[in-house]
C-alpha cells in the first residue's frame, strides 16, 4: 500500500497537493452568489439537512447504483430491482413486470443525451426512453454482464460505452470498438470525460487521453490499480478516484494522490462530484461521504447521520441539493437550509438550549439545560464550561454580556454567576441573593441590571442586589421602552410597567389575550409587541391593546421570541418553528386596515434539527451585531441571517402522470394519454405532480377542467383531481403549481380529450325524439286550452242562470212584498213590518247574488270591471249617508286581466274599509284611490274622520275587521296597513301582486258591464 500511495515522490506530492487545496479554496471564495447557491461551503457538513428514503418509502430496493435528473425535472434512480422515477413525494417504478423493455432489472448506469432521451444501462441491454416510448438494445457479450460501466456523450454528439476492458461508440443499436489513429483498440474505460482543449479522457488502469487520434497514457496507477471515477474541476483540472490508491489529481501532466494518511476516509473511492460552489464530494466504498472544501476535509458517515457508509453514486440537482446513493442504505439527500443549527453534533455540550448572548468579540455564548455553557466563534465551539469550571449548576437559564465585558450567568437551581477574565465566580451572597432559580437578566439603557427570579424582581445598585418591593409575580422577560418605562412580562401575572417607581398593569381584564407574557419588543414607532403562551401576539400602543391570533393569519398562538430585522419584519419563535410577518402589515391589521396577516415559516425542511423553539425567559433569542438572528430550540441553537434568506426562483415543472376513468388507469405511466374516451366515461381522476424537491410537500396546485369548471380550483398540496357525472363533450384539463416560495409555473400541464356519447346522447337520437315530444307537448297544450275554455263556458252559463232564474225569482219576491206592504197599510202594522223585512232580505240577497255573478262571470276578469264595481258600491253606501267621496284612477290605466279570486278579495277589502268608515269614522269626505304599479294593484281608502289609536285596537278573528282585511291581502301575497291617529282620520293602504295577462285565454277583454 505504501508504494501505491507514493507513486510520485512524497515530498513533491505534499507540495503539489497543498497548492491544489489552496487553489481549490480560492476558487470557492471567488464563486459568485446566486438565488439557489447549493450547499454552503462555510457550513459544517453535519449542518446540512439530511433526508433518507428506503424501500419502506417506495424505493424498489435499497442499493442505488445511479442517479440523474432529466430536463423535465424528474429524478431517476437505478437500483438492482429496476428503475424508479421520483417527484419528491411519490416513486413510480419501472421493471420487467410493467415495462417489457426492462427485461434485465439491474440498472448499472443512467444518461440523458442531447436530444432528451434517457438511456438506461442494465447488465445485458441498453434501453432508451423518450416520449413514453421504450426501446431495448442487446449489448454485445464483451460489454454485457458488467455491473460497473459508463455511458458518455461528447459535445460533438458521439455516444461512448465503456467498461474495464472495452470502449466503443454506440450507433443505431450497435457498438463499434473505439480505436486510435493507428487502429489500436482503446483498453477500457470506467469513466470518460472531455476537457476544454477537445481531448477525451479515459479512466481505467490509469488516465489516458485521446486527442486527434493520438491515444496516450498520462498517468498509470501503480500495480495496475483500477480507476473508478473521474471529474473535471471548475478550473478544468482532472480529479479521479481509485480502488486502492485514494483520490488522484492531475496537474501539469503529473499525478498526485490523497490517501488515508492525508485524512481521506478510505482509499477505495467510488464516486466524485464537484458541486456548483466548487466543493469536491468524495464517495467511498467503506468510509462514507467526504467534502473537500477550502483545503480541508470533513466526513459524514453512518455514525453521524448517513444511512450507510458505502457510497455508490452522487448527483447534484438543479436546486442545489446533493443526492447520495448508497449500498444497502437507500437514498440520502443533503440540502442547504435557510437556518444553520449548532447542536451536539457540532460540539455543543447539551442540545436543549435555554439562553443565547453575544460577547464583545462577536462570539456567541450558549446556555443549555444539562450541558452548561458553551462559546461559539466563527462557526466553531472554542470553549465549554461546566461544574468542573466552578459553575454551580449545568442548567444555564439566562445570560447577559454587559457593557463592561462581564458575562452574567443565571442558573436553574445554582443561583447567579459571573464570568470574568475567563473564570466563573458565584455572585457573593453577602451582596444579595436573588434565589437559586433565575429566569432573566436584563441591562437597561443606563447600564442598570434587573434580574427576574422565582422570588420576584431584583435590581442591581452599587454592586448589590435589592428586591423590588411590591412586585409579587415571577418576571420572565423585560424590555425598557424609549420613554424609560421598564416593561416586565410575568408568569400568569400579565404585563407590568415600572416607571418612576409607579407600577402599572395589563392583564386579561384590560384586554391582554393571555396572562403568561414570555417576550416583549418595542418597534421604532414606540408600539410594544407582546408575545404570550397561547394567546398569540398583542400590540400595546397609546394604552390600547390589540390581539393578533391564528384566526387572523398568525402562524402560532404561542409566541416565545420576538426580534425585528432590518427589512421591517418581526421574527418569532414558537412550538411549530420560526416565522416572520411584515411589521407594516401587523400594524395595518391592528388599525383595522387589513383583515388578516401573512406569515412565512421555517422548520426542519429549512435546516432546523427540531422545529420546537424554547421560551419562558429573557435570553431565549438574540439579534447579533451582524444582523443575524439566533433562536433557542430543544435541539440546539438556530441561526438565520434575514439578508441571506434565498428564494427558490425556479418554477416547478408540472406533469400530468395518470388519467383514471371509472376506477381504471387508462393513461400515463409511460403509455401516453388517450385523446378519446369511450361512452360512459363519467368518473375521472387526474393524477399530477409539481417538481420542487427542496420542499415538495409545500408545493401548491390549482386545476381546472375547461368545458366544466368556470374558475380555477385551489387543491392545496393535493396531487389528484376528481370529477363525477361528467357528460360527453370536449374538455381540456389544466393544472399549475407554485413552489414553497410562491413562485408559480403558469404554463403548467394540460390534456385535451373528448368523451364520446352513448347512442341515446347523440344529436340524431334527439332528432328522432323531437317529433313525438313536440306532438305530445302540443296535445297537452291543446287539452289544457280546451279545459280552460270549457271552464269559462261553465262560468258564463252559471252566471247567466243565476242572473236569469234566481235573480228573477228574488226580484218577484221583492215586488210582491212591496205590494203587500202597501195593501196592508197602517192598520196592520205587524204584517206590514214582516212584509217589509221580506223585501229587505230579498234586496240583500239580490245584492249578494249580483256580487256572486260578478265574481264568477269571466267577462268581468279585468281591472276596469273591478273599478266599476268599487265605484257603484261606494256610491250606494257613501252618498246614501251624505258623505262626499272621490274615486281616483289613472286615465291611461291598461286593460289588464284580474282573476276572479283577486277581484273578490280586493272588493271585499274595499267594502270592509268603506263599511267601517260609515260605522265609526264620523267623516265628511272619503278618497278612494287605485292604480297599477310594477305588476301590483295598489289601493288607498282615506277619510277625514275622528280616527283612533291603532295601539288600542285588538284584532278580531273570523275574517272581520282589520285582521280580516290583512288576512285577505296576505292570502294573495300582498300587504295591507292601517294608519290612524285620533282627530286625523284613517288611511287603509294595500298592495297586491297580480297574475296578469293582456288579452288572455284566446279572447279579447270586453268592456265592463255596469
Amino acid at each position: 500500500m505504501q508504494g501505491l500511495r507514493h507513486s510520485v515522490a512524497g515530498r513533491e506530492k505534499g507540495i503539489m497537493f497543498a497548492r491544489v487545496l489552496r487553489l481549490l479554496g480560492a476558487l470557492i471564495i471567488m464563486l459568485p452568489p446566486s438565488p439557489l447557491t447549493g450547499l454552503d461551503p462555510h457550513k459544517a457538513i453535519t449542518q446540512y439537512g439530511l433526508d433518507v428514503w428506503t424501500r419502506k418509502d417506495g424505493l424498489p430496493q435499497n442499493s442505488i447504483t445511479s442517479i440523474i435528473q432529466t430536463r423535465d425535472g424528474y429524478l431517476w434512480f437505478g437500483t438492482e430491482e429496476g428503475l424508479a422515477r421520483f417527484d419528491g413525494v411519490r416513486f413510480t417504478l419501472f421493471n420487467s413486470r410493467n415495462t417489457p423493455a426492462l427485461a434485465e432489472q439491474t440498472v448499472c448506469t443512467l444518461l440523458e443525451d442531447q436530444s432528451g432521451t434517457l438511456w438506461i444501462g442494465t447488465l445485458s441491454h441498453l434501453v432508451s426512453y423518450r416520449d413514453d416510448k421504450w426501446t431495448s438494445y442487446t449489448l454485445p457479450k464483451e460489454y454485457a454482464g458488467r455491473l460497473s460501466y459508463c455511458l458518455y456523450q461528447t459535445t460533438s454528439g458521439e455516444f461512448w460505452v465503456g467498461n474495464r476492458k472495452k470502449v466503443g461508440t454506440f450507433h443505431g443499436g450497435t457498438i463499434e470498438d473505439s480505436r486510435d489513429a493507428k487502429g489500436n483498440t482503446i483498453n477500457g474505460a470506467m469513466a470518460i470525460c472531455e476537457t476544454s482543449d477537445g481531448s477525451a479522457w479515459f479512466a481505467s488502469r490509469g488516465l489516458y487521453s485521446l486527442k486527434g487520434g493520438a491515444y496516450s497514457p498520462i498517468c498509470v496507477t501503480p500495480s495496475g490499480i483500477l480507476l473508478s471515477c473521474m471529474v473535471t474541476s471548475p478550473g478544468g483540472a482532472i480529479w479521479f478516484g481509485t480502488y486502492g490508491a485514494g483520490l488522484g489529481h492531475l496537474e501539469k501532466g503529473r499525478c498526485s494522490y490523497l490517501t488515508t494518511r492525508d485524512g481521506l476516509a478510505s482509499d477505495l473511492v467510488s464516486t466524485l462530484l464537484f458541486d456548483r460552489n466548487g466543493n469536491l464530494w468524495i464517495g467511498t466504498v467503506d468510509g462514507g461521504l467526504q467534502r473537500l472544501s477550502g483545503g480541508s476535509l470533513s466526513t459524514l458517515t453512518d455514525t453521524n447521520g448517513l444511512s450507510s457508509s458505502q457510497i455508490y453514486c452522487l448527483y447534484e440537482d438543479r436546486e442545489g441539493s446533493l443526492w447520495v446513493g448508497t449500498n444497502g442504505g437507500g437514498l440520502n439527500r443533503l440540502r442547504d437550509g435557510r437556518c444553520t443549527t449548532y447542536s451536539t453534533t457540532e460540539g455543543l455540550k447539551g442540545s436543549f438550549v435555554q439562553a443565547v448572548s453575544e460577547g464583545t468579540d462577536g462570539s456567541v455564548w450558549i446556555g443549555t439545560n444539562d450541558g452548561g455553557l458553551s462559546r461559539l466563534k466563527d462557526g466553531k465551539f472554542i470553549a465549554n464550561y461546566s461544574t468542573k469550571d466552578s459553575l454551580s449548576n449545568e442548567s444555564v437559564t439566562c445570560l447577559l454580556n454587559d457593557r463592561y465585558g462581564v458575562l452574567w450567568i443565571g442558573t436553574g437551581g445554582g443561583g447567579l454567576h459571573q464570568l470574568i477574565d475567563g473564570k466563573i465566580r458565584p455572585f457573593p451572597r453577602e451582596r444579595g441573593y436573588p434565589g437559586p432559580l433565575l429566569f432573566t437578566i436584563y441591562e437597561d439603557h443606563a447600564g442598570g441590571l434587573w434580574i427576574g427570579t422565582d422570588a420576584g424582581l431584583w435590581q442591581m445598585r452599587d454592586q448589590r442586589l435589592n428586591r423590588v418591593s411590591g412586585f409579587g409575580e415571577s418576571p420572565i422577560c423585560m424590555e425598557e421602552d424609549s420613554q424609560g418605562t421598564l416593561w416586565i412580562g410575568t408568569n400568569h401575572g400579565g404585563l407590568k410597567g415600572l416607571a418612576n417607581g409607579q407600577l402599572i398593569s395589563f392583564t386579561t381584564k384590560e384586554g391582554l389575550s393571555n396572562d403568561i407574557v414570555v417576550c416583549i419588543h418595542e418597534d421604532e414607532t414606540g408600539a410594544l409587541w407582546i408575545g404570550t403562551a397561547g394567546g398569540g401576539l398583542n400590540r400595546l400602543q397609546c394604552n390600547k391593546l390589540t390581539r393578533i391570533t391564528t384566526r387572523d393569519g398568525l402562524f402560532s398562538d404561542s409566541v416565545y421570541q420576538i426580534m425585528q430585522d432590518a427589512r421591517g419584519n418581526l421574527w418569532m419563535g414558537c412550538n411549530n418553528g420560526i416565522f416572520y410577518a411584515s411589521l407594516k402589515e401587523l400594524n395595518q391589521f391592528a388599525e383595522g386596515l387589513v383583515k388578516s396577516v401573512k406569515c412565512v415559516s421555517f422548520d426542519e425542511s429549512d435546516g432546523m434539527r427540531n422545529r420546537e423553539c424554547n421560551g419562558g425567559g429573557q435570553n431565549y433569542a438574540l439579534k447579533a451585531r451582524d444582523g443575524s438572528l439566533w433562536f433557542a430550540t430543544v435541539d440546539g441553537v438556530v441561526r438565520i441571517d434575514p439578508e441571506q434568506v434565498a428564494t427558490n426562483t425556479l418554477p416547478p415543472p408540472v406533469h400530468l402522470e395518470q388519467l383514471v376513468v371509472n376506477g381504471r388507469v387508462v393513461g400515463g405511466g409511460g403509455s401516453g394519454f388517450p385523446a378519446v374516451l369511450p361512452p360512459g366515461s363519467n368518473r375521472l381522476e387526474f393524477r399530477y405532480t409539481g417538481l420542487s424537491f427542496l420542499k415538495p410537500l409545500k408545493v401548491q396546485f390549482r386545476y381546472k377542467l375547461d368545458g366544466l369548471d368556470a374558475d380555477w380550483i385551489a387543491a392545496g398540496s393535493r396531487r389528484e383531481a376528481f370529477y363525477t357525472n361528467v357528460p360527453p363533450g370536449k374538455y381540456t384539463f389544466r393544472v399549475i403549481a407554485t413552489n414553497s416560495d410562491g413562485v408559480r409555473n403558469d404554463r403548467g400541464a394540460w390534456l385535451d380529450f373528448r368523451i364520446r356519447p352513448h347512442f341515446y346522447q347523440t344529436p340524431w337520437f334527439y332528432a328522432l325524439l323531437t317529433l313525438p315530444v313536440i306532438g305530445a307537448v302540443f296535445a297537452v297544450h291543446r287539452y289544457r286550452l280546451q279545459r280552460v275554455l270549457e271552464l269559462e263556458r261553465v262560468r258564463m252559463r252559471i252566471a247567466a242562470d243565476l242572473h236569469d232564474e234566481v235573480g228573477a225569482g228574488l226580484t218577484r219576491i221583492v215586488i210582491v212584498g212591496e205590494m203587500l206592504q202597501r195593501q196592508l197599510g197602517l192598520s196592520h202594522d205587524k204584517a206590514s213590518e214582516l212584509a217589509s223585512n221580506v223585501a229587505d232580505i230579498s234586496r240583500g240577497l239580490i245584492d249578494s247574488l249580483t256580487d256572486v255573478v260578478w265574481f264568477i262571470d269571466p267577462k268581468m276578469d279585468d281591472v276596469q270591471s273591478l273599478i266599476t264595481r268599487i265605484r257603484r258600491f261606494s256610491s250606494d253606501i257613501l252618498e246614501a249617508r251624505g258623505i262626499k267621496w272621490e274615486l281616483s284612477v289613472p286615465e291611461d290605466l291598461p286593460r289588464i286581466r284580474v282573476g276572479s279570486d283577486h277581484r273578490r278579495q280586493i272588493l271585499l277589502i274595499v267594502k270592509e274599509a268603506v263599511n267601517n268608515i260609515v260605522r265609526y269614522a264620523s267623516c265628511s269626505t272619503v278618497l278612494v284611490g287605485l292604480e297599477l304599479s310594477d305588476g301590483r294593484i295598489v289601493g288607498e281608502i282615506h277619510d277625514d274622520g275622528q280616527g283612533f289609536d291603532c295601539r288600542m285596537v285588538k284584532p278580531r278573528g273570523g275574517g272581520r275587521g282589520l285582521a280580516g282585511m290583512k288576512a285577505r291581502a296576505e292570502r294573495l301575497g300582498g300587504t295591507l296597513s292601517v294608519s290612524s291617529e285620533p282627530g286625523n282620520g284613517t288611511r287603509v293602504s294595500f298592495a297586491i301582486p297580480l297574475t296578469t295577462h293582456r288579452h288572455a285565454l284566446a279572447r279579447r277583454v270586453t268592456s265592463p258591464r255596469t
